[in-house]
């Protein structure tokens, strides 16, 4: 297994020590840092390097619901708290799991066999990328997404098996997803330039299904695709 780089932020000293020991228990577990306060975390610069945040939800300054949130898609989280009644919306957001504290191992391990079962990443040759789908995290396969629509708050992926629907925004993968396969081609509309089956004048063909090709993006979109074979 891919090993998995994690940030524990908790403001009690003695909880974040013991956050630490579990932590480093587990082989496929690197521990970037252990921070008070999202805001020592976010100073570390350590944020963009980790998949997996041990969260406090009752932190001084930003609280872990509104840093969850923010971090939106792109890492998954474990929540640590000593109040129950957090758990709903805890698990509305990117929640493996939510521990109640004061934590014992082998809870703590059913956290982590879950992480593994369920959320793990994928091996270095695999791209992929994970999405929230209703209460659902979704691990989605690069490879198999053929384009993503924007439709106002939301993203429609169409896939080889189907189609997942996700809160976000087109400009918000457009950079992570250039390093791939996609490209902008309209407002609404990124592909993954290895489907194209042809291009006109103003369609790009995938699967028989004609998507548009706005004028701002059209030279760009066709000096890359001449360059992509």
């Amino acid at each position: 297994m891919k090993t998995t780089h994690c940030i524990i932020i908790e403001d009690e000293y003695l909880a974040r020590l013991k956050l630490e020991e579990y932590v480093r228990k587990f082989d496929s577990l690197n521990l970037l840092g252990a921070f008070a306060t999202v805001q020592e975390a976010i100073d570390s610069k350590l944020l963009v390097k980790c998949d997996l945040f041990f969260l406090d939800i009752n932190l001084p300054g930003l609280s872990g619901l509104d840093f969850a949130k923010r971090i939106g898609h792109k890492s998954l989280l474990i929540f640590t708290t000593a109040f129950s009644e957090y758990a709903v919306e805890g698990f509305n957001l990117n929640a493996v799991d939510y521990l109640l504290k004061p934590i014992e191992f082998d809870r703590f391990k059913m956290a982590i066999d879950k992480f593994k079962n369920h959320y793990s990443l994928p091996q270095e040759n695999e791209n992929f990328i994970i999405l929230k789908e209703g209460r659902d995290l979704v691990r989605c396969k690069l490879n198999d997404v053929l384009y993503i629509k924007g439709m106002q708050e939301y993203l429609y992926w169409k896939t080889e098996g189907g189609k997942i629907i996700s809160l976000g925004s087109l400009s918000s993968y457009a950079e992570e997803l250039k390093q791939h396969a996609f490209i902008r081609i309209h407002r609404s509309y990124i592909i993954n330039i290895n489907k194209v089956e042809s291009v006109s004048t103003k369609f790009v063909i995938i699967k028989d299904e004609e998507l548009p090709l706005g004028a701002t993006y059209a030279s760009n979109f066709r000096v890359r695709y001449k360059n992509n074979f």
